[in-house]
């Protein structure tokens, strides 16, 4: 994956889905590399004796609470960053560019708000 593009709506959408899928509850690890899920009533095992280091159990046992985490805050910072685009394109508007683009299209509509998609 390139870090220098917004992840799309499927890759976002697919990393959900597993989110979702995954077992429910908060995860822990042990120090002997075991990593558990646990519902309040009983633990489940997701990862036998060995299989990890201790920094990488620690990782994947706060994913189950960390990568619902994320995906709340991109969807409220894309949301964030729509707003403030139209915002910003209605601002644009109301401080006279209707009126220029008016004069040279006669079509008071054709302005262009170049901060929402397929605009220029």
């Amino acid at each position: 994956m390139n870090t220098n593009e917004p992840m799309t709506r499927e890759q976002l959408d697919a990393i959900r889905e597993r989110a979702d899928s995954a077992t429910e509850g908060r995860w822990a690890w042990q120090e002997d590399a075991v990593l558990l899920a646990w519902d309040g009533e009983e633990a489940s095992w997701v990862l036998d004796h060995g299989a990890a280091f201790p920094e990488d159990a620690e990782f994947i046992a706060h994913a189950r609470e960390d990568v619902p985490a994320l995906l709340a805050e991109v969807e409220r910072l894309r949301a964030l960053i729509k707003d403030q685009a139209r915002a910003w394109g209605e601002g644009y508007r109301a401080r006279g560019a209707d009126a220029i683009y008016t004069g040279l299209t006669g079509d008071p509509s054709a302005t262009p708000n170049p901060y929402e998609p397929g605009q220029s």
